[in-house]
């Protein structure tokens, strides 16, 4: 009853403040200095600019030492219409006198504009901290003069010089910042985001490990002054002038360093620099992205004896790893270097260490445009959040996903028993600050990352007459336990166009409150990774991003069906597909058949993630339901598992996998012109194009565990996790599985099943993707699939022999090998699974072993190859892998697998693992006589004597088809 009362006088209030409007009597508005604890209101927001800084929901209205970074001490704003934009129509500043800025510090701070109302559609430009001592040369006042032209504003350069600077005591520097908005009339309030107008540099590494008992420092070299650009965006890229003067910055301590280099000044923990395209230019001069250049802006890392004898010098440079390219330092966004292992010792001298690339030393560089630390403290405890801002997908997320974790401590001194900090509570608001309706979305909260309850007052809300069933929708908002830690959980409903789009996540834990930003991220923003077309494999970027991929089409499509499945007369005769067999046909994960004409489209509810190999690789998974599409959102390299389901909750008892797709987060893979040689029939004279790397591997660099790819058993398109480490040997302890996680980081374990007449079927590995299905013993036997011919007696095939697109015609075939991909073929778009003759890039001779004679009519119909280690040419190893050479020995063209071992699936327990590489091919083997055989041909390497593979029918290496061996993926040509 007390919350229907207290709706009815807001509406009421609110009724009076529309008629006291409309009478045009004036409202008595409180105002309030810069030292009030309240803020000033105006309801009908006709003159007032809400201010806001991407990364900080707290921005500083006076100088409060520690929060510089967010400080506003100087301000001008700039009003331009279309008749005024030579000059502004109004024109406000203030510096110490700040009497339009209102704010204390724990709210967004609003301008409000004293004589002056926007009209619709007017330019507002608002300059922070752009005065005097941001230059070098300057004498005094605002650094932009008052009656400054919009383009003049948009170009603006310093008239001198200006410099970066540190965070010293003694610079008392608040960071320049900028922002404009065009004025909306209708909006509930005009928010006007700030960009910072420097970048900020920071350096960090493990002091005790990295550097015992020495004096660290870092300062910056050549880019120190030049001129300024105020909006670079506006002239369509960052400043790209010349330097006007190369400057050396004062020594910095290093950030994790416990005393500073300077007593006097404090502990220097960052630098705050102008921006450059430091891609093109070094030091004003043109080069390529490429290329190292002792001009470049860079850090110099002293490190000394605290007597200040034996100084080492390392070179820090802006240059991304990945890309070989050398990053441009722009504004509003934060650097942090991160050293992480010294090779040996440094230069001696500074000059050499300039004129040198950062050798000696390892390091990664971090860009993000989130400036701020992740905790809040009052002085006696703090409170930690892994991150700063928390977006959210537009589509469907059902399965629960992470917003973030909240950590409680105490400080370092263990002053405050945090169990009497009772006040704990967390609410999801909009906006406006009102509180969110878990119609639109529901988040949840865990102590322990695992058992999740609802944040929910239990409060039902206000209806919404267009929504059906909103009126039953109660608030976000709850007490949480006494604990040190907390999960915050979130689900989201699409489709509804009252949901609101932004908003924050108040936390409350005693008298701090946090609040951590979030946001929907529209669709204009998500990526395709399926421009290529569809497939089981999308190959993702790496970098942070938003993608998403159509989720109606299994497979590849209409162009994967294998419509010809009737079974094969003896080979003697030669003759034709004769009899229709059931095992051969395609299914779905429902058990229907599958043809061109039904059963190819599907209708999904939901999406989920099954597993990852990289904890937060994918942290949120969605499904649109207006564009049929699944949106995930992914950063970093490694791989993982999406699947939609027929219902609209993914964990629900009765939800099936509809199908489900391998999100493969890489460097495009280069391609390797294989260019088989035609000799009669001992080679197929194909020019395959073959990937630098196996499917699922993030990188070709050899010996590395992150080189290996997944597993695949034969005719599955699902992958399943590989080994923690290298596993060469039968007298090695076997290793242990590598981890698996779900999309809210919780550790997996694989799962197996043996296979019984319901499990082994192609319906059962599409529902259960995760599931690796062992062969056991009895029917079928070395077959992940379950039949009751026992190699073909009957002179019909054992198992489906076309899942990955082998052609039965092309048996004892080596030249016009024909295979297609298929819908189970687990290659990204443009790519199929290698076929049987692959291997003869490798080859130095003939391989022909033994040809195939039709008993009856005497005519050769085919011949069979087995390549040994003598067929090919002389391969280099490596530790764990080994070069094959194309045409020639030491050949310039040369294809690096590795050699992890692999998963046998024949057994009932244990991981059975083989030593070696093997790697899938499409061919099944089939034996003289036509009966079937339940294995496959494999190309297989453990050492420098052991390695072959077959082709056309002959023995040679074949695999049972339920071992997950890997696949190396060839152009679809």
């Amino acid at each position: 009853m007390k919350t229907k009362i207290q709706q009815r006088l807001y509406y009421l209030f609110r009724g009076c403040l529309l008629i006291l409007c409309t009478i045009n009597i004036p409202l008595l508005v409180g105002s309030c200095s810069d030292n009030s604890e309240t803020t000033t209101v105006d309801f009908f927001q006709k003159n007032v600019i809400r201010l806001s800084i991407s990364d900080a929901e707290l921005v500083q209205v006076r100088s409060v030492e520690n929060e510089s970074e967010c400080k506003i001490s100087g301000i001008q704003v700039f009003v331009y219409n279309d008749s005024h934009t030579s000059s502004p129509v109004y024109y406000q500043e203030g510096t110490t006198d700040l009497s339009f800025l209102f704010g204390n510090g724990t709210a967004s701070p609003t301008v409000t504009l004293k004589k002056f109302i926007p009209a619709n559609g007017e330019r507002i430009y608002v300059v922070c901290n752009l005065t005097n001592r941001s230059s070098a040369l300057g004498t005094g006042g605002f650094l932009i003069d008052k009656t400054a032209g919009e383009e003049q504003l948009r170009n603006y350069t310093s008239q001198g010089l200006m410099r970066g600077f540190s965070n010293l005591k003694d610079e008392g520097q608040a960071i320049p910042m900028y922002g404009w908005i065009e004025w909306n009339t209708s909006a509930t309030s005009n928010v006007c985001l700030l960009k910072r107008c420097f970048a900020k540099i920071t350096v960090d590494a493990d002091m005790q490990v990295l550097f015992p008992d020495k004096v660290v420092c870092w300062e910056w070299q050549n880019l120190d002054f030049s001129d300024f650009v105020l909006d670079s965006e506006h002239r369509g890229g960052i400043y790209q002038g010349s330097i006007n003067e190369k400057g050396i910055s004062e020594k910095h301590d290093l950030l994790s360093a416990t005393v500073p280099l300077d007593a006097a000044k404090g502990l220097v923990t960052s630098y705050y620099s102008l921006e450059y395209k430091h891609s093109v230019y070094a030091l004003g001069n043109e080069i390529d992205e490429k290329t190292f250049s002792k001009d470049r802006a860079m850090l110099l890392l002293t490190v000394q004896n605290p007597d200040g004898s034996n100084k080492e010098y390392y070179r820090l440079d802006f240059w991304d790893k990945e890309t070989g390219k050398y990053l441009d330092i722009v504004r509003n966004h934060a650097y942090r270097f991160n050293i992480t292992k010294l090779k040996s010792k440094g230069y001696t001298s500074v000059q050499e260490a300039i004129q040198n690339p950062g050798s000696n030393i390892e390091y990664t560089i971090t860009v993000s445009d989130k400036w701020v630390q992740g905790y809040t403290s009052n002085g006696q405890y703090l409170v930690k959040t892994d991150r700063e801002e928390i977006k959210l997908l537009q589509g469907t997320i059902k399965d629960p996903v992470i917003m973030l974790k909240i950590e409680l401590q105490a400080d370092d001194a263990g002053n405050v028993n945090l169990d009497n900090v009772t006040t704990r509570k967390v609410r999801l608001l909009g906006k406006d600050k009102e509180l969110v309706s878990r119609f639109f979305i529901q988040t949840f909260y865990s102590t322990d990352n695992e058992h999740l309850t609802p944040i929910d007052n239990g409060i039902v809300m206000d209806g919404i007459p267009s929504v059906p069933g909103a009126i039953n929708s109660t608030g976000n908002e709850c007490e949480l336990p006494l604990d040190n830690k907390y999960w915050i959980y979130a689900t989201v409903v699409y489709g509804v166009s009252l949901m609101p789009k932004e908003g924050f996540l108040e936390i409350t834990i005693g008298n701090i409150v946090k609040y951590i930003p979030f946001s929907i991220i529209p669709e204009t923003e998500v990526f395709p990774v399926d421009d290529d077309g569809p497939a089981n494999c999308f190959i993702t970027p790496v970098t942070y991003g938003a993608y998403s991929f159509d989720a109606t089409v299994i497979g590849n499509g209409v162009e994967g069906i294998v419509e010809e499945t009737r079974d094969h007369a003896k080979a003697s005769t030669g003759g034709a597909l004769t009899e229709d067999v059931e095992q051969y046909h395609f299914k779905n994960g429902m058990g229907e058949d599958i043809s061109s004409s039904k059963n190819v489209v599907i209708s999904p509810q939901s999406a989920k993630l099954i597993w990852q190999d990289q904890e937060s690789l994918i942290s949120q998974v969605a499904f649109n339901q207006t564009t049929n599409r699944v949106e995930f959102l992914s950063s970093g390299a490694g791989n993982g598992v999406i699947a939609v389901y027929d219902k609209y909750d993914p964990n629900a008892e009765d939800a099936n996998v509809l199908w489900s797709w391998h999100v493969w987060c890489t460097e495009k893979p280069d391609i390797i012109e294989l260019g088989l040689p035609t000799n009669g029939e001992s080679y197929s004279g194909k020019n395959y194009k073959i990937m630098d790397r196996d499917l699922g591997a993030t990188t070709n660099i050899p010996d590395k565990l992150t080189t290996c790819g997944l597993g695949y058993q034969w005719g599955r398109k699902d992958p399943f996790i590989g080994l923690t480490s290298f596993y060469t040997s039968l007298d090695d302890p076997e290793p242990e599985n590598a981890p698996m996680y779900s999309v809210r980081g919780t550790e997996q374990e694989l799962k197996e099943e043996v296979k019984n007449e319901s499990i082994g079927t192609i319906e059962y590995g599409i529902k259960h993707p995760n599931v690796f299905i062992k062969a056991g013993i009895g029917y079928s036997s070395g077959d992940w699939l379950y039949y009751t011919n026992l190699h073909g007696g009957d002179n019909s095939f054992a198992g489906n022999q076309y899942l990955w697109g082998n052609n039965p015609y092309s048996r004892y075939k080596m030249v016009d090998i024909e295979t297609m991909k298929t819908l189970y073929d687990p290659c990204p778009a443009g790519y199929k699974v290698s076929p049987p003759d692959i291997c003869g890039a490798f080859l130095k001779k003939p391989i022909i072993n033994d040809t195939i004679t039709d008993l009856r009519s005497g005519k050769i119909v085919g011949h069979t190859g087995k390549m040994m280690e003598d067929s090919f040419y002389t391969p280099s190893f490596t530790e764990y892998g080994a070069y094959f050479y194309c045409g020639r020995e030491n050949s310039e063209r040369k294809v690096y697998f590795i050699s992890a071992g692999f998963r046998l699936g024949d057994g009932t327990e244990g991981l059975n693992l083989i030593p070696g590489y093997a790697g899938h091919l499409s061919g099944t083997m089939t034996s003289y006589d036509g009966s079937g055989m339940n294995t496959v041909m494999t190309f297989y390497f453990k050492s420098l004597h052991t390695f072959y593979t077959s082709f056309g029918g002959d023995t040679g290496f074949s695999e049972i088809r339920a071992s997950a061996a890997q696949v190396r993926c060839v152009r679809d040509e």
